[in-house]
């Protein structure tokens, strides 16, 4: 044990998945406070962009209604299918 010496931890990890894959890399103190910040813009661009999506389907439906009386009854007797790939399992923020 030494003045100098820096020790054990903290350590600091930026965990990410692409493609499936899963990477993790150590970062110094400094950069988990710098990807703290992005990571949590990241996922507040994820939950906005999730919102417009959902708020522009609403105003879609909204309108095929006001356009075809019968679209309101034909959507209650069978749901549309979403296509949208941002529906389904959310990605992790540091992707």
């Amino acid at each position: 044990m030494r003045d100098d010496d820096p020790g054990h931890g903290p350590y600091f990890q930026l965990v990410a998945y692409s493609g499936g894959r899963k990477t993790t890399r150590s970062v110094s103190p400094r950069s988990s406070a710098i990807l703290r910040i992005e990571v949590e813009e990241c996922q507040r661009l994820r939950r906005l962009t999730s919102e417009l999506i959902e708020v522009s389907e609403q105003l879609s439906d909204t309108r095929l209604r006001s356009d075809d009386p019968q679209a309101g009854r034909r959507a209650k007797e069978k749901p549309a299918h979403r296509s949208s790939s941002l529906r389904s399992k959310p990605r992790s923020p540091a992707s």
